[in-house]
């Protein structure tokens, strides 16, 4: 689902009720036309975030990210398309990549972390409030309305100010 080049809601299609919202993991439920998200876990997790804990998660993200591109890899061989064989490998490089970093984290590595983990803890902070909303799917179920969707609001120097709520539609893509 996208609203415009910067802004989507990636649903996961393995996983029926989690979407990553403001790089924020959320449950989300749908009954009839409305669709309920939640990002209290997400949240917590990071209002509560470790050093220890960020670079586990981002591990796991980069380990998840090589198991399906590893899959869509296999799939693409056995379908024998040397395209996409060739682009998956390709993709393949930058979670492998980061993965290899995170597994070998220099003291100036750790330290910049150590700074993205507490600028994670403020903006987890802001989007407290915000981490409950809903929105309504049209009839044919190809767009999402949500009147109240947490839009960041970034200050000068490109950090984050606030969160302010936003009607947005998102077309299925």
């Amino acid at each position: 689902w996208a609203e415009s080049e910067w802004r989507a809601i990636p649903f996961d299609a393995e996983d029926t009720n989690r979407v990553s919202i403001s790089d924020v993991d959320a449950t989300y439920s749908v009954s009839g036309s409305t669709v309920s998200f939640d990002l209290t876990q997400g949240v917590r997790l990071y209002k509560s975030m470790t050093l220890d804990t960020y670079i586990k998660m981002l591990i796991r993200k980069a380990e998840n990210s090589i198991a399906k591109l590893e899959k869509q890899l296999e799939a693409a061989k056995k379908a024998n398309n040397q395209a996409a064989v060739s682009k998956i490998q390709e993709s393949l490089k930058i979670p492998r990549a980061v993965l290899e970093w995170l597994k070998n984290l220099t003291a100036e590595d750790k330290q910049k972390l150590t700074e993205d983990v507490e600028s994670a803890k403020r903006s987890a902070a802001k989007l407290e409030p915000f981490a409950k909303f809903t929105g309504t799917l049209n009839q044919e179920k190809t767009k999402l309305t949500i009147d109240k969707f947490p839009v960041p609001v970034l200050k000068e120097d490109h950090t984050l100010d606030r969160f302010e709520t936003k009607a947005l539609t998102f077309t299925k893509e």
